[in-house]
Order: C-alpha cells, then structure tokens, then sequence
C-alpha cells in the first residue's frame, strides 16, 4: 500500500485529494501512513458510513463487536489549493416547514397566503422566502440579552408586549418575539355571498394557523383539524372582542371539547356542542367598523387573533 499512496502523490495534481477507504482494524495504521507520505498538514476530512453487517459476522464474530462502518480518510495533494464543490439540494418551505416569510424585489416583508404556503410555486417573482426565528437565546443570559430597536419600535430583552386591541387594551407580556408575532395569526378565508337569501352577507371559514413553538425555536403548521375552538365578531371596534358566532371543529372522545373541558376543569354538554362544529360561519352583514375579527383556541390551549377588513 506504501508503493502506491506515493505513487498517487506523485500523480496528483496540486488541487487534487486521495480518498483511501478501510475498515476500522487498521484505521490508525494507514492514518499514520497517510501523513507520512501526504504531510499531516494536508489531512482533509475523516468520513464514517454504516455497512451492512453480514450475517456471518454476526453468527461467528459473537466473541467481540462486529465493526458497522467503514472509513474513507481523505489527503489533499495541497490542503490550500485543494478543489472542493458543495452539495445543494432544494430546501422545502411553505406549509410545514419554517418557511413562511417573503422578502419581496421592493425589500417589503410579509408572510405567506395560505396559497402560497400549499403551492410554493404561486410565489411572485424573486420573492425570496426566510424563516422566522427566536432572537433570544433558550436560557437567559444577562450578559447576552439587550434591548434593540426594530422599525420603530423597541424591544425588551426578547419579551414582546400583546394585546387584545391595536392601543388601548391591558396589555400582557409573553415570551414570544414581536417580530414573529404575526406567525401565530389563523389562516382566515372571507367571502361575499352573491346569491340566495343571504346575498350580500359574507361568510368566513378557517384553514389552519402558524404557532412558535418555543421549545424547537421553529415556526410550525396545524391544520383547522387541531383548532378547539373558534370565535368570530362580526363587527370588531379594534378594542374588544365580542363573539357573536363560536365553533368547535375537533371532535371525539380524546379532542376538541374533551380537551377543552379538562383545560377549563368544567363539564361541557356534549349534544349542544355538536350543533356548533365547523370551519365556515354563517353568513353575517357588515357592521360599522367593516371589519371583523376571528379569534381560535388550539387544542394546546394557545390563542391568536386575526383581523379583516371588508371590503
């Protein structure tokens, strides 16, 4: 083996690198061989990858443990010229997946439609999709926490400041960032009825909803089948929410209500409720502040609220 690992150094080219792969019995050996011949200075990479074990290494080799991996050692001919090309493969983004930011051509920033998040491919041209992550660290550290500011607003030290209204509800302090914030509104469909009875009215549905979830730092998808319960207010004055229409879309003996009553620690009648399931509202006029507000429970017991404008 000495003959020909010289043999390849003299062949190699200066960005060139020799792969030599061996099995762990004599890993050390050859390793001390490759940098005699290669120069320790020019040790590039060290890989391991399981093998299949085979059945007669099992049966006979029962005295000690069978080796699994293999290991390819890789010397560069000159570690500084050496020639390496990185590996990419598509990154998943939309439903799912962190994913669910847009920085358009304009530099303007904002989260996906809920179409846009099912098909990727809906995206305006060069929008360049993000992740939305934590600013904070998992632990807190005083030495590593600080108060910044963020167009136009402040931020303290990774608390963000909610309310149930834009400027003049009490306001809680929750540890999520302000600037995911928006991520944790329900995905809100709304539509203008345009015939029967009820034309003119509108109707509005849910189809899922963002969270933060603070233990991964990762922005994460559930679907209207993970809501608990849903509360609109057909007529939101921008202060207070007074729901006029509620919905239980979970349902079973483990979800939904069950869930919901265990968390509140009261009973629910089970026959009523089924009378309010669903995703979609019924129809409902626009009142005088022309906007509405939807706000949902999920079956962790976590709240957002989503605004709309009509139209």
């Amino acid at each position: 083996m000495r003959d020909r690992l010289f043999l390849a150094h003299e062949l190699l080219r200066e960005n060139g690198n020799c792969f030599v792969q061996i099995g762990d019995k004599n890993l050390h050996h050859v390793h001390d061989l490759l940098d005699e011949i290669f120069g320790s200075e020019n040790f590039f990479a060290w890989i391991a990858f399981k093998k299949p074990l085979p059945q007669s290494d099992y049966i006979f080799c029962s005295a000690g443990l069978a080796g699994i991996s293999d290991y390819p050692l890789c010397y560069a001919q000159c570690k500084k010229r050496v020639t390496f090309n990185k590996l990419f493969q598509p990154k998943p983004i939309g439903y799912n997946t962190g994913y669910l930011w847009i920085e358009l051509p304009d530099g303007s920033r904002r989260g996906m439609t809920i179409e846009e998040r099912s098909n990727p491919n809906l995206l305006p041209q060069k929008a360049r999709p993000f992740f939305a992550s934590s600013l904070s660290s998992s632990g807190y550290t005083p030495t590593c926490m600080y108060d910044f500011e963020f167009q136009e607003k402040s931020f303290k030290r990774g608390r963000a400041v909610e309310s149930f209204g834009p400027d003049h509800a009490p306001m809680e302090q929750r540890r999520v960032e302000q600037a995911i914030d928006e991520t944790s509104q329900p995905g809100v469909a709304l539509e203008r009825i345009s015939e029967g009875k009820d034309e003119g009215k509108f109707r509005t549905s849910v189809q899922g909803f963002d969270y933060y979830n603070a233990k991964t730092g990762n922005v994460e998808s559930g679907n209207a089948d993970k809501i608990a319960l849903w509360m609109l207010d057909p007529d939101y004055d921008g202060r207070s929410l007074f729901p006029h229409q509620a919905f239980f879309p979970m349902a079973g003996a483990r979800d939904g209500r069950a869930r919901l009553a265990k968390t509140l620690k009261v009973e629910i009648d089970a026959t009523r409720m089924e009378a309010y399931r669903g995703t979609a509202s019924l129809p409902f006029e626009t009142g005088e502040h022309g906007r509405t507000a939807v706000k949902i429970v999920d079956d962790r017991g976590v709240e957002s609220l989503k605004i709309v404008e009509l139209a």
